[in-house]
């Protein structure tokens, strides 16, 4: 068999049955084949009585990551299945690279949940985890060899990494409408424009070849960003420019159209199976707006940067005038505002969409 009809028929047998600014366009994704491999994945339904799956979409620094109790007490809660219907999912949506989120999940795995998918470099990568019980990784040997191995990043000091298999699916959808070398060379103008002190590239260990990243000072950020729009628009193309940070200077992720934290959200969820008023975003600053604004709930935690925090009151006053926090009516409730930081304000958000056991915060 092809090199994608192996990586495929093996996914599909390790499946687990439990398992700010936006300036953007057109979302719409063409339609992918089967070649490459797809994340993708059962829910228990083994008992018609039992609610619906969940599934919690977060990001990492700033919302999951920060205070290690508080990371720590919501994998007590995720860990304890009898807090979700069976099924439930949990995704990390992060900036970070997988090599990063590697690293960091490798330094913090005692108070860390492990995600059953990942969503990195601002929606421009997704990645399913592979199964790591004996019986299932002597499938992924004798299936693949050393398939998997040759396609993650040198992982001789991280062995974390090859237990994650990148969806080739997702990442060539996000060609539409992308050139990487026009993007990076509008970048590059912009920069000479502003000035090397008030802007400048990022590494690029942080770009993908879907997403160039941005440092730039805040009052210089309104200038770059005309500049990128219009230098863009001469090749036909429409990128989203994501900002967010704080401290006097702001990361400008540029991305597909095609991608982003909504957009890669929605693909894990349809791939899930999770009903849309079951999945719930978390994030804390601007480049999780997109996925925060979706049909899907969302919540955003207490200690959320300034312009987030200003943005999700007044999208809240959008959402539903007529709701308010202090009324026991949590049903027709999109978007929460939570007054506890990070994962905390997870966990109070989800008991407030009646998602979470009352007694087991």
């Amino acid at each position: 068999p092809t090199r994608a009809c192996r990586l495929t028929h093996t996914m599909r047998a390790l499946a687990r049955p439990n398992s700010v600014r936006v300036c953007s366009g057109s979302t719409a994704r063409p339609t992918r084949n089967t070649r490459h491999a797809r994340v993708r994945a059962t829910t228990d339904a083994s008992s018609s009585q039992s609610p619906p799956p969940v599934m919690v979409v977060s990001d990492l620094d700033g919302t999951m990551v920060g205070d290690d109790a508080k990371t720590a007490a919501f994998s007590e809660v995720w860990h304890d299945r009898t807090s979700f219907p069976p099924g439930s999912v949990l995704v990390y949506s992060t900036g970070r690279s997988l090599q990063s989120f590697t690293e960091l999940i490798t330094e913090k795995k005692d108070v860390m949940a492990i995600p059953d998918a990942l969503i990195c470099a601002v929606g421009t990568k997704i990645y399913k985890r592979l199964d790591t019980t004996t019986e299932k990784r002597n499938l992924i040997e004798s299936t693949l060899g050393g398939l998997i191995k040759r396609d993650a990043p040198n992982n001789n000091n991280n062995s974390e990494l090859g237990n994650w298999v990148e969806d080739y699916d997702w990442t060539e959808s996000l060609d539409k409408g992308w050139n990487f070398q026009n993007v990076f060379d509008a970048a590059l103008v912009a920069v000479d424009l502003v000035g090397g002190d008030n802007a400048h590239l990022r590494p690029p260990d942080e770009f993908t070849e879907h997403k160039i990243t941005l440092g730039v000072r805040d009052e210089f950020v309104d200038d770059v960003l005309e500049y990128m729009t219009t230098a863009c628009a001469m090749h036909d193309l429409n990128p989203k420019l994501i900002t967010s940070g704080t401290g006097g200077w702001q990361y400008l992720d540029v991305v597909s159209n095609q991608g982003g934290k909504l957009e890669s959200l929605e693909y894990v969820r349809t791939a899930f199976g999770v009903e849309v008023n079951r999945c719930v975003a978390c994030g804390d600053s601007g480049n999780d707006v997109l996925m925060l604004a979706g049909k899907n709930k969302a919540i955003v935690v207490g200690n959320a940067q300034p312009a987030l925090m200003q943005w999700a009151v007044s999208q809240r006053i959008v959402d539903d005038e007529s709701v308010s926090q202090d009324v026991d009516d949590s049903s027709s409730e999109r978007l929460f505002i939570a007054s506890e930081p990070e994962a905390l304000g997870i966990l109070q958000g989800l008991r407030r969409f009646g998602l979470l056991a009352a007694d087991e915060v």
